[in-house]
């Protein structure tokens, strides 16, 4: 399962998510370090971006529990839904993006921006530079 709409993954989507995982874990050489305060700022401000990109796009956030009519996306959706979504799958013992080391938040960002953009076609770079 995965939390973009709660279904399977197809083969391709497998198979692009394999080749990811892949290229992240090649990546031994990489500083383990904490999140970086400017890593953070980009992450929110491409959250903002998304959240906008999907809205104009007529993506609506739904929430079938509680609500009938639809939701629009805030960057603060797609952090605790989505970017929390994929950290909680990919680093279960981490609680917070606060405890990331700057691989495994570019690795969950990178997740969730392949999730967004295969299944909408909606896509926002990401950028450090501010």
């Amino acid at each position: 399962m995965d939390w973009i709409g709660n279904a399977p993954l197809t083969r391709e989507e497998q198979e692009a998510w394999d080749m990811l995982q892949a290229k992240l874990e090649d990546d031994t050489d990489a500083q383990e370090r904490v999140r970086t305060l400017r890593q953070n700022a980009a992450l929110y401000r491409w959250e903002r971006a998304i959240a906008k990109k999907l809205n104009d796009a007529g993506f609506s956030l739904n929430d079938h529990r509680l609500l009938v009519k639809d939701i629009p996306w805030t960057q603060e959706w797609i952090h605790e839904l989505l970017f929390h979504g994929y950290m909680g799958t990919m680093y279960p013992k981490k609680k917070s993006s606060k405890e990331l080391t700057t691989v495994e938040m570019s690795r969950v960002h990178q997740a969730v921006e392949a999730a967004i953009s295969s299944r909408t076609g909606v896509y926002e770079p990401f950028d450090l530079r501010g």
